[in-house]
């Protein structure tokens, strides 16, 4: 199984970035996944490439059937300097 297979498993659901901002994931192509979320004021649309996931995280809570998919990201000096500037 290859890594696009992997994540395809979870296209259409929530999933949580670096335990911060949750995203729907909306698209996966070749080497890259689509993920959509924000307010209503502010629609955010990112591109991540595959290199930038590190890990991918399912949970299973067995107590009541729910799950929830995470990942964690590398952040590029952008992102830094955004979430520093708030």
């Amino acid at each position: 199984m290859n890594f696009s297979e992997i994540l395809r498993q979870y296209e259409g659901q929530k999933v949580v970035i670096n335990n911060n901002e949750e995203r729907m994931l909306t698209e996966i192509g070749a080497d890259f996944l689509k993920l959509e979320g924000g307010n209503p004021q502010m629609k955010i649309v990112e591109y991540v490439h595959f290199s930038q996931i590190v890990r991918v995280i399912y949970n299973e809570f067995t107590s009541t059937g729910q799950n929830s998919v995470s990942f964690d990201l590398t952040l590029s000096a952008g992102d830094q300097r955004r979430s520093s500037a708030h």
